[in-house]
C-alpha cells in the first residue's frame, strides 16, 4: 500500500511540476505580451507626440490663413457690389433706351393712317372712325371680338387680318426704320 502512496505522491509531484511549468510558462507569455504592450504604449505616445506638434503648427499657421481668406471674401465683396452698381446703370440705361426706342416706333406709326393698311379703304375707316378707332395704334391694341359687335360689314376674321398685318409692321418698323 505503501507502494500506491508513493506511487500516489509522485504523481501528485509531477502534477504539480507539470502545473508549475505550465504556469511559468504562461507567466512567461504574459511577460513577452506586457514587454510588446509597452512597447507599443511608447510608439503611440511618440506618435500622439507628433500629431500634438502638428496641430500646434498647424493652429499657429490658422490665422495667418483666415487673415488671407478674410481679405480675399472682402475683395469679392467689393467686387459684387461694384458689379451691382454697374448692373443698376445698365438697367437705367436700358429703360432710357427702351423709353427711346418705343416712341421712336410710335412717331414712326402715328406716320401712317388706316387708310394705309391694306384692305382698309376710306369706308372701312370711316366706319371704323364711326366706332371709336381713329389711329393705327388704336386698332392694334383694341379688343376685336368687342369691336367687331360695334362694326357692320367688318368681322373678326379681317379686323384678326388688319391687327396681324399691323404688328407684322410694327416689328418691321422697330427693327429697319429705328
Amino acid at each position: 500500500m505503501m507502494d500506491n502512496n508513493l506511487k500516489g505522491l509522485i504523481d501528485s509531484v509531477e502534477e504539480d511540476t507539470r502545473s508549475q511549468a505550465e504556469l511559468e510558462h504562461t507567466i512567461s507569455i504574459l511577460k513577452n505580451e506586457i514587454t510588446t504592450l509597452k512597447l507599443v504604449i511608447e510608439d503611440q505616445k511618440v506618435i500622439i507626440e507628433r500629431m500634438n506638434q502638428e496641430l500646434k503648427n498647424q493652429t499657429e499657421i490658422l490665422p495667418e490663413n483666415l487673415s488671407i481668406l478674410k481679405d480675399i471674401i472682402v475683395s469679392q465683396r467689393r467686387d459684387i457690389n461694384q458689379k451691382d452698381k454697374e448692373f443698376e446703370v445698365m438697367r437705367v440705361l436700358l429703360e432710357k433706351f427702351t423709353g427711346e426706342l418705343e416712341a421712336a416706333i410710335l412717331a414712326k406709326e402715328s406716320e401712317y393712317q388706316l387708310i394705309d393698311v391694306s384692305g382698309i379703304g376710306p369706308r372701312n375707316s370711316a366706319k371704323l372712325a364711326k366706332a371709336g378707332i381713329t389711329s393705327i395704334l388704336q386698332l392694334k391694341n383694341c379688343d376685336l371680338e368687342e369691336l367687331a359687335s360695334k362694326l357692320e360689314g367688318i368681322g373678326p376674321k379681317k379686323l384678326k387680318k388688319w391687327k396681324k398685318y399691323l404688328l407684322k409692321r410694327s416689328e418691321h418698323i422697330s427693327f429697319h426704320y429705328i
